[in-house]
């Protein structure tokens, strides 16, 4: 079996120095016999895990489905009253959270977490590679959620991405210490073997420029979103339009 090493980048927006996108220890799995199997060898070489930056906890006021308790590290806490005023789009946002507000009434709320923010990029002669932002399994049952999953075509469509989180118990806290796992990440090519190299650059280094077509493109004309995203072949009509 061959294969070959293809770049992508990230850059974390927030807590730059804390955010790291690695491959789990592989001596954390040595003791199993399961590591002798090359099914599982080959999806691990290919999945990456974001593990938290922060201490962060959130409570769901059980008797007032409006309210939010929430703290980020040695903070006191904070409140959120979702029916205070009313919110453009009915969105509520600040520099930690966005919340679509229908959703946290919800039983199992929706949060999206804005400070656990990445931009993702390919270089630009890569027309195929496929991003995956999946679940980790330990969040159901230690920190209360789920994170909210989806993949898409990042050679066509560089972009940023955060931590969207689907609540468990709504009667329980989410309890989050600093280097707990929070979500997997995963990047395939048309030839499976193939090994993705994944960096981490600064934010200066993100091509602005080049997500700023695709956006000026969707906006003129929204039914192309979905070939951009998921289409092959589109990447040289992007560039030379």
């Amino acid at each position: 079996m061959s294969s070959k090493e293809y770049e992508v980048y990230y850059s974390p927006l927030y807590y730059f120095e804390e955010s790291n996108i690695k491959k789990e220890k592989l001596e954390d799995h040595k003791d199993y016999l399961y590591i002798r199997c090359p099914v599982w060898n080959h999806l691990f070489d290919r999945t990456f895990v974001l593990n938290s930056p922060i201490d962060f906890e959130i409570h769901l006021d059980p008797d007032q489905k409006n309210l939010m308790h929430y703290k980020v590290g040695d903070e006191e806490f904070n409140t959120i009253d979702f029916f205070k005023e009313k919110f453009e789009r009915d969105t509520f946002e600040n520099d930690l959270f966005t919340v679509y507000v229908p959703d946290i009434l919800r039983d199992h709320p929706v949060i999206q977490f804005s400070c656990l923010s990445f931009y993702f990029w390919t270089p630009l002669d890569l027309d195929y590679v496929w991003f995956e932002f999946a679940e980790h399994p330990l969040t159901s049952f230690k920190n209360n959620f789920t994170a909210l999953p989806g993949w898409f075509n990042l050679a066509n469509h560089f972009r940023n991405t955060s931590l969207g989180i689907k609540v468990v118990d709504r009667s329980k806290p989410i309890i989050v210490k600093k280097g707990d796992p929070l979500h997997r990440v995963r990047f395939y090519t048309e030839d499976l073997n193939d090994l993705p190299l994944l960096i981490k650059k600064d934010p200066s280094e993100f091509p602005d420029e080049e997500m700023g077509k695709r956006i000026f493109m969707i906006r003129k004309n929204p039914e192309l979103l979905k070939s951009i995203l998921f289409e092959k072949g589109i990447k040289e009509k992007l560039l030379n339009d």
